[in-house]
C-alpha cells in the first residue's frame, strides 16, 4: 500500500508541485529498499510501478 501511496505523491509532485519532489523521491527510495523483504509477487508488482514511473521521467 505504501508503494502505492508514494508512487501517486510522485506522479502529482512531478506534475504540480516539483517543490514537493524532493520529499517524493525520499519515499520511493524507501519503497526500494524494501523490494527484497517482499513476497515474490509483491515485489514484481511493486517493481512494475517502479518501472513505469521511470518511464514516466523520460
Amino acid at each position: 500500500m505504501y508503494s502505492y501511496t508514494a508512487a501517486e505523491y510522485w506522479q502529482w509532485a512531478y506534475k504540480v508541485s516539483p517543490a514537493d519532489l524532493p520529499a517524493a523521491e525520499a519515499m520511493l527510495a524507501e519503497v526500494r529498499e524494501y523490494l527484497p523483504s517482499l513476497e515474490d509477487h509483491e515485489r514484481r508488482n511493486t517493481e512494475g510501478l517502479l518501472a513505469f514511473l521511470e518511464r514516466q521521467r523520460r
